[in-house]
C-alpha cells in the first residue's frame, strides 16, 4: 500500500536578490509523487536531492525507520509472472512464483539486497500482530492466498494491518480488528470503482 508523497515550497534560504533562482519556484508550490507519476514543477537541480528523500515516505508513510524493507510489504512478496487473466483480481495481471529463484553469482537479480524468497520469513524484528494475521489468513482459501498476487503470508498481512491502522481505516483492540467509519467509506469508494467482473472475482 504505497503512500502518496507531497513536497511543498515553504521558503528560500540565502540572498535571493544577489543570487537569483532561475527556476522561479514560489512559496506554496507543490510537487507530488502518486505512485505512478510525478506531478508539479520541480527544478532539475532539486531532483537528485528531493526525490531520494521522498521514496522512504512513499514506501512506509510517516514511519521512516531504517531499513525500509522492515515496513515495505512487497519486500515479502514472491517473484511474479505474467498472468493476464488475473487482472480481474489485481488490476494488472500478475501471478505468484511460489519458489525461491536460484541464479548464478553474477546475475543481475543478485544485486538486490533482499531477494524474494518463498516462503517468506515468519516474523520481522518485532511481530506485533502475528496471531491476528493468522486468524485473518484462516478466512481465505488456499487458492485465494496463493493465486492472487501478491501471495498472502502472516508477515505480509502484518504489514498491511499496520498500514490500514496508520491510515485510520481499522482499529485493533486486544487482538481484534474492527473497521472504522473512515475505513467503511474508503471500502465503499473502492467498490464503486470496480467493474462488474472485478466485483464478482473479489466477491464484493
Amino acid at each position: 500500500m504505497p503512500f502518496q508523497v507531497k513536497a511543498t515550497v515553504t521558503g528560500f534560504l540565502g540572498d535571493e536578490e544577489r543570487y537569483l533562482y532561475h527556476f522561479r519556484h514560489k512559496v506554496g508550490e507543490e510537487f507530488m509523487y502518486d505512485a505512478e507519476k510525478y506531478v508539479g514543477p520541480l527544478c532539475p537541480s532539486m531532483c537528485r536531492v528531493l526525490i531520494p528523500e521522498m521514496m522512504p515516505f512513499h514506501a512506509i508513510g510517516p514511519r521512516v525507520i531504517s531499513p525500509l524493507r522492515y515496513y515495505y510489504s512487497f519486500q515479502y512478496a514472491p517473484v511474479s509472472r505474467k498472468v493476464p487473466e488475473n487482472a480481474r483480481y489485481d488490476g494488472m495481471g500478475f501471478g505468484n512464483v511460489l519458489a525461491t529463484p536460484v541464479e548464478p553469482p553474477y546475475h543481475m537479480s543478485v544485486l538486490r539486497p533482499n531477494p524474494s524468497v518463498w516462503p517468506p520469513p515468519t516474523e520481522r524484528t518485532i511481530q506485533k500482530q502475528a496471531s491476528t494475521a493468522t486468524r485473518i489468513l484462516n478466512q481465505f482459501s488456499k487458492k485465494e492466498i496463493e493465486k492472487i498476487y501478491p501471495a498472502l503470508s502472516p508477515i505480509m498481512v502484518d504489514c498491511l494491518l499496520e498500514e490500514l491502522q496508520l491510515m485510520e481505516y481499522i482499529e485493533t483492540t486486544d487482538g481484534k480488528v474492527s473497521v472504522t467509519e473512515k475505513g467503511r467509506a474508503r471500502l465503499e469508494g473502492f467498490k464503486a470503482e470496480l467493474s462488474k467482473e472485478e466485483r464478482q472475482a473479489l466477491r464484493m
